[in-house]
């Protein structure tokens, strides 16, 4: 019997599980936190090369997303201390 499908599902339910436990640790604050998104639009400078030159193109779409979010919301930028 193959183990892939063992390990796709318990590393499925391992990050659903987190998920849950991140919404509902963050539903339970009382102060909302503004996104920095200057961090995503680094995050998806970073990943672009890993995405290209590992012709994975799970890491190029996630950082087209980060950056298309980091330069739409440019005028949110934080200044850096």
């Amino acid at each position: 019997m193959s183990t892939f499908p063992w390990i796709a599902i318990t590393i499925g339910l391992l990050i659903v599980g987190l998920l849950v436990g991140f919404t509902v640790f963050y539903r339970k604050r009382k102060e909302g936190m503004e996104p920095d998104y200057r961090t995503f639009f680094t995050m998806g400078i970073i990943f672009l090369p890993l995405g290209i030159a590992s012709e994975n193109y799970a890491f190029f779409i996630m950082s087209m997303v980060f950056i298309a979010i980091g330069l739409l919301n440019r005028s949110k930028w934080k200044d850096e201390p």
